[in-house]
């Protein structure tokens, strides 16, 4: 789910309790390449995957607040809290087994 507003992005935080989301930047030609293989998770998984366009969507005070130092960064909420930051390899099959 390509998340369009700030608002989108709080309400489907605070609708599920966990959610992998994909932070990028539409100038970011490693998320160009990923943006794909999210989407295609999101297909196939039981929890939401959302990519939010940071240059879109967020405040950089919430970019700031999570972290965000570079793009992508994908991150798995539980409870709206981070739990953990991914760190693998960019394949659809390592991306759905980190998040469940």
């Amino acid at each position: 789910q390509h998340v369009k507003s700030h608002e989108e992005y709080k309400a489907a935080i605070a609708s599920n309790p966990k959610v992998a989301i994909m932070f990028h930047a539409s100038w970011c030609g490693h998320c160009k390449k990923m943006l794909p293989t999210w989407t295609e998770a999101a297909s196939t998984s039981s929890i939401p995957f959302l990519a939010v366009d940071c240059e879109e969507v967020l405040p950089r005070e919430v970019m700031a607040g999570l972290g965000i130092q570079g793009f992508p960064t994908c991150v798995l909420m539980l409870n709206g809290q981070v739990v953990d930051t991914y760190g693998g390899d960019r394949t659809l099959g390592n991306i759905l087994e980190w998040a469940i």
